[in-house]
């Protein structure tokens, strides 16, 4: 960053390029980055710069942690690659080139999660209620493209693979990850307690409404979107169905098409045990 009036142009403590690569959380990531924004925004924002573009083969650029050293963050669906420059050497081109060496050895695959069942921030389902069991894999591919490998229990929502997992990841090529994330007891209860952050889709994203006739309310009584993770949430009873799409193929459509499909099954299975 260039020095200010007020901030003296201070030498870093060494000379280095720090890469940081990270996988699995966007809904962090974006957490963190509405916090920026909220410290950033102007009292009055006419005028305002259009948000800087990505360079080609990235989808967004990440919020900025290190104010004392240039930077280049950059993210594609589920990974994360900050490179710090702490040396007037290395120019910003060929940190971008670093970047994007890092992106093509990052195997597209998943991640194993290494947090212990104990510890996870949602228990799995209780016997009998498998999260994949919601969307097969071919009804996954016509709305998300070729899955790499076939879906599979994660760390509540992330792609991070976990063998008792609350969600269901479906990964596909470039990062890429949409997840499903069932509630079958006290879902209305969860809904609550995001309400203050949330807005009907109805009202936000129109588009979603495939015909003037449609409705959003055929298979669940609420729909929400969590403005802190970005998933679309789905409410039938005590039945709830989380869906993070923003790091996956598809978009909000892609995800109500799911829900479309997952939301009966789940209503299926009675609330606190199996059938």
């Amino acid at each position: 960053f260039p020095p200010t009036d007020t901030m003296p142009a201070l030498p870093p403590p060494e000379t280095a390029v720090i890469v940081d690569v990270r996988i699995g959380d966007p809904a962090q990531e974006r957490g963190l980055a509405a916090g920026f924004d909220m410290l950033e925004k102007p009292l009055d924002d006419r005028g305002a710069p259009e948000p800087e573009k990505p360079s080609a083969g990235w989808d967004r650029l990440l919020p900025g942690l290190n104010v004392l050293s240039r930077e280049l963050a950059l993210g594609v669906g589920h990974l994360a690659v900050r490179i710090a420059l702490q040396t007037p050497v290395v120019s910003d081109a060929q940190a971008l080139a670093l970047a994007n060496k890092i992106r093509g050895h990052v195997p597209e695959l998943p991640f194993r999660s290494e947090i212990p069942e104990g510890m996870l921030r949602a228990k799995g389902p209780k016997a009998g209620h498998d999260p994949c069991s919601l969307v097969t894999a071919a009804e996954a591919e016509a709305v998300l493209g070729k899955l790499v490998v076939q879906p599979y229990r994660a760390q509540e929502g992330t792609y991070l693979a976990h063998g008792n997992g609350p969600s269901c990841a479906y990964c596909t090529a470039g990062h890429r990850a949409l997840i499903l994330t069932p509630t079958w007891d006290y879902g209305g209860m969860e809904v609550e307690a995001i309400r203050g952050v949330g807005e009907l889709i109805g009202q936000v994203a129109p588009s979603l409404l495939e015909s003037p006739a449609d409705t959003l309310d055929e298979v669940w009584e609420e729909v929400g979107g969590d403005a802190t993770t970005g998933e679309l949430h789905f409410l039938q009873g005590e039945q709830l169905l989380k869906v993070g799409y923003t790091a996956s193929s598809t978009d909000e459509k892609g995800a109500v098409r799911l829900a479309r499909l997952a939301m009966p099954r789940l209503t299926a299975e009675p609330a606190g045990g199996s059938r």
